[in-house]
């Protein structure tokens, strides 16, 4: 029996037994029986709210009153300690339907315990953190990312990774810095990978956090213990190391993060190169944008086109950016319309939004400028207002038709 039967079925039953429609809308009301039921419910929810707020309460203030006979131990623990457990018990609850409810307060009574006991730790040991510590420190927190990501928790994983980050660079000498960069990126380069298959939407922005980790923590190093001439050197190094990190994990796993990641390594190594061998500004800029236009484009016609929109904005932008510092004032500069328009061009082909609006406002942009070079004192700045205008109303027009029937 489907909706139509249904439907039918009801008219003729209430056609048989005479039935206002009245009553049948009456008598799909909720019961005023049930009101008890919800009072009493409601009631136990204030109780519950309460009660518990009360008994954080009382902890609270015991804790404060009897705070200077603690020791540092027992500071952690009070803190550290009961925040962790906080924080495993919430989880618990997630995974019993009764106690859903009960997994957000104890969540917030975890992000307020553990970063306070972290921070008594740290500031115990006058900004040198023994070795067992940052273990006992890395354990809590990879055990808090590992919850996080099986109950697809993303908003805990980026608290948990903000506060742990914070603390842990804060309270550290920077030789300790480069250690927790090192390791922290790399961890989270392989917790990408290991859970790229299971839960590949939250993990995703393991890989670029790991890549900044890498990259300061690997400057750091060359700045610090090697001779190196930075910048170019060290941008040089690191670009080639993690891009041979970053390529190789593409290449076995081929996901579009990834992709990027190596993408951006691979111009950054050649950037640093052209400036180590002399290459002029413009030339530089003008052969890396066009170059990455081109990788644009094929990256959009392949299954990573997910990342096709932010290249195409960076190098068009720079493209016509550089394009214009080249012809300016020079008696070519007309070309750049033509550079413009063939962008523009390009972007319906590529069926690009971002191409096609980076484009259009480089051809208004240019035509505003032209004018007000070349035409003020020929005809009247006046009547050269209105004939941008004009200009400027047609061109958005074509840009319009061309979006909707193109794109």
């Amino acid at each position: 029996m489907n909706k139509e039967d249904a439907l039918q079925k009801i008219i003729d039953l209430a056609k048989r037994y005479q039935i206002d429609i009245r009553e049948i809308a009456l008598a799909l009301k909720p019961t005023q029986d049930a009101c008890p039921a919800d009072q009493t419910n409601w009631l136990n929810k204030l109780y519950s709210y309460i009660g518990g707020i009360l008994i954080f309460a009382g902890i609270c203030a015991l804790i404060v009153m009897k705070w200077q006979d603690f020791n540092i131990y027992e500071r952690v623990t009070l803190t550290l300690g009961f925040g962790f457990s906080s924080f495993i018990l919430s989880f618990l609850c997630l995974k019993h339907p009764n106690y859903q409810k009960a997994s957000t307060p104890l969540f917030l009574i975890a992000l307020f315990l553990e970063p306070t006991g972290l921070v008594i730790l740290l500031q115990e040991y006058n900004l040198m953190l023994p070795i067992w510590w940052v273990l006992i420190i890395g354990i809590i927190y990879f055990v808090h990312q590992r919850f996080a990501i099986l109950s697809d928790k993303a908003l805990v994983l980026t608290v948990t990774t903000f506060v742990f980050g914070w603390i842990l660079f804060a309270y550290t000498a920077s030789n300790s810095r480069i250690i927790l960069n090192l390791g922290f990126g790399f961890v989270f380069f392989l917790l990408g990978l290991y859970y790229q298959d299971k839960q590949y939407k939250i993990t995703a922005p393991l890989f670029p956090i790991g890549a900044i980790l890498e990259a300061c923590g690997l400057l750091t190093l060359l700045s610090q213990y090697t001779s190196i001439l930075m910048p170019n050197w060290g941008v040089l190094i690191v670009s080639l190391i993690l891009f041979l990190q970053y390529g190789l994990a593409f290449i076995s796993n081929k996901h579009t993060v990834l992709a990027f990641i190596t993408l951006f390594f691979f111009y950054s190594f050649f950037l640093a190169a052209f400036e180590l061998l002399g290459v002029s500004e413009r030339l530089k800029w003008f052969i890396l944008s066009s170059s990455l236009l081109a990788v644009s484009s094929f990256i959009n016609h392949s299954k990573y086109q997910g990342i096709a929109g932010i290249l195409f904005f960076i190098s068009s932008l720079v493209l016509l950016l550089v394009s214009f510092d080249i012809v300016k004032n020079q008696y070519y500069e007309i070309l750049y319309l033509g550079l413009a328009c063939g962008l523009i061009y390009m972007a319906i082909i590529e069926s690009s939004r971002i191409l096609l609006i980076n484009a259009s406002m480089a051809t208004l942009c240019f035509i505003l400028y032209f004018s007000s070079q070349y035409f003020p004192h020929a005809i009247g700045w006046p009547i050269t207002l209105i004939i941008i205008g004009f200009l400027l109303i047609g061109v958005s027009g074509i840009v319009i038709k061309l979006n909707k029937k193109y794109m």
